[in-house]
């Protein structure tokens, strides 16, 4: 038997969550793009303390939803796994984007944008900083690796008024630093401008760090 595999694109109806409803006051918009098995409702919680009035804190969730103990318990989400990778990344570059569109229409004025993913949401975050169409001046590229496959030469002409951070912790399990440095030299390879920080902590959402970055 002959197995031939096809693509075909289809209708999704994808969520994301905003930290308010009325965004009157709002100048400063922040996506935030969470790890595997991250439900987003909850990875939004994790910036409370950063939820202002003139900022709105934006968390689509992943595209693939599942169980996270086999058939029942909670429910997490993932933005890709290595099956039919070009189009998944496809997908969520171009679902990414129809959510800033779409968030960004129903606001008067937005001073700053920032894009930040954490874990495999990093990945995310670095190929859709890239890839996609939004304008972005602050990236920040949490407790994850850098995809090899990142457009760097897309990035590289955004790095001009996009600032770059990327933020590891020292206690990390999830992530080797041995990796993470490894892949954080393909931005000096690619003669791309960014701030390395490092924080006292695992593989866990540092609000301070986040803080001292997008108060500059």
């Amino acid at each position: 038997m002959e197995i031939i595999s096809k693509n075909i694109q289809v209708t999704k109806t994808a969520r994301y969550f905003l930290s308010k409803e009325n965004f009157e006051n709002v100048t400063t918009v922040m996506f935030v793009l969470h790890g595997y098995g991250m439900p987003a409702a909850k990875f939004l919680e994790e910036f409370s303390s950063l939820d202002n009035n003139s900022t709105l804190i934006v968390a689509p969730e992943g595209l693939s939803r599942f169980y996270t103990k086999g058939f029942y318990g909670n429910i997490g989400a993932s933005w890709m796994t290595k099956e039919d990778r070009d189009f998944e990344i496809s997908d969520y570059v171009n679902y990414l984007d129809e959510v800033y569109t779409e968030v960004l229409s129903k606001l008067k004025q937005t001073e700053k944008i920032i894009i930040l993913g954490f874990s495999q949401g990093g990945a995310t975050a670095a190929r859709w900083a890239a890839s996609g169409k939004s304008k972005t001046d602050v990236l920040i590229i949490h407790s994850s690796d850098i995809p090899k496959d990142t457009d760097f030469e897309k990035l590289k002409v955004k790095n001009e008024f996009m600032k770059i951070f990327c933020l590891y912790g020292n206690e990390d399990k999830e992530i080797r630093k041995e990796n993470f440095e490894n892949s954080v030299k393909l931005l000096k390879e690619n003669e791309i401008q960014f701030e390395y920080n490092g924080f006292n902590g695992g593989h866990e959402v540092s609000i301070d760090s986040i803080q001292k970055i997008i108060s500059d």
